[in-house]
């Protein structure tokens, strides 16, 4: 019953029955499991780490509750380090949970342990290969921090083949594409992305930049006149973003010169 009120959306009914449970029964692990889901659905959060703990408490070996407990604390609370330690002790019980692998990879990820992460999203994706994020989280790291560009591209084509209209997707391949000087092929994925998410301003911020920085093989900025267009709505898009503003006065310069 507690799961159906969850999943349906009935979240103040299934809060009430769940604490009524706990007051008849305060020894339910699950029941505290589910009133943290019901608890950060309804933007609760102190409530539902609270719900989650108590629920491992009671049942050390529940290894949805380490999980959900791991996923509020890194991507609601940005609490990185006790996310980890929630992710590694879901893995220490179900090591084929890639939810679990693919957390902790995000974790490694934004504390800069690039190192870890690689084998961490590799794990992730050797149990779920159709995720596309951590297909392109994967893609990312290679790209930006080992220059890995061809084992870039595959994890961003993969991507594309789970998810075609993923505007993340193309705009990253289009950056891995880039920096392996094939510029024509860079442009009509970061053409794609935009035509998917037309108001996704980090895609016309980033498909501006590469045009404003990159020659074409005559060493001309040849592409100045469409890199102030992207710029320019990117900068309608986001006008108090300190990153898209400095895209514009770059753009603008090579379009003069």
């Amino acid at each position: 019953m507690k799961r159906k009120l969850c999943d349906s959306g009935q979240l103040d009914e299934a809060e009430k029955f769940l604490r009524k449970a706990i007051q008849l029964d305060p020894e339910q692990g699950e029941a505290y499991l589910y009133l943290g889901i019901t608890c950060h659905s309804q933007g609760e959060l102190e409530q539902a780490v609270a719900s989650f703990r108590k629920s491992i408490e009671l049942d050390p070996e529940s290894v949805r509750s380490h999980l959900v407990l791991g996923k509020t604390l890194f991507y609601s609370k940005q609490d990185h380090e006790a996310a980890r330690s929630s992710f590694e002790s879901a893995i220490a019980l179900d090591s084929r949970l890639a939810e679990a692998h693919c957390g902790l990879a995000d974790t490694f990820l934004i504390q800069g342990d690039f190192e870890r992460a690689i084998p961490a999203f590799r794990r992730s994706l050797e149990i779920d290969p159709e995720n596309i994020q951590a297909q392109i989280n994967l893609g990312r790291v290679l790209c930006d921090v080992k220059q890995d560009y061809e084992g870039a591209i595959v994890c961003f084509r993969k991507a594309l083949e789970i998810g075609p209209e993923d505007s993340d997707a193309h705009c990253s391949l289009g950056a891995a594409l880039r920096e392996q000087g094939d510029l024509d092929g860079a442009i009509a994925c970061h053409k794609k992305a935009i035509e998917l998410d037309a108001n996704n301003a980090n895609s016309h911020n980033s498909a501006a930049w590469m045009l404003a920085t990159t020659v074409d093989k005559d060493g001309r900025f040849s592409h100045a006149q469409q890199a102030v267009e992207w710029a320019r709505r990117a900068n309608e898009l986001q006008p108090n973003n300190g990153g898209v503003l400095n895209t514009p006065g770059v753009t603008f310069y090579r379009a003069e010169q």
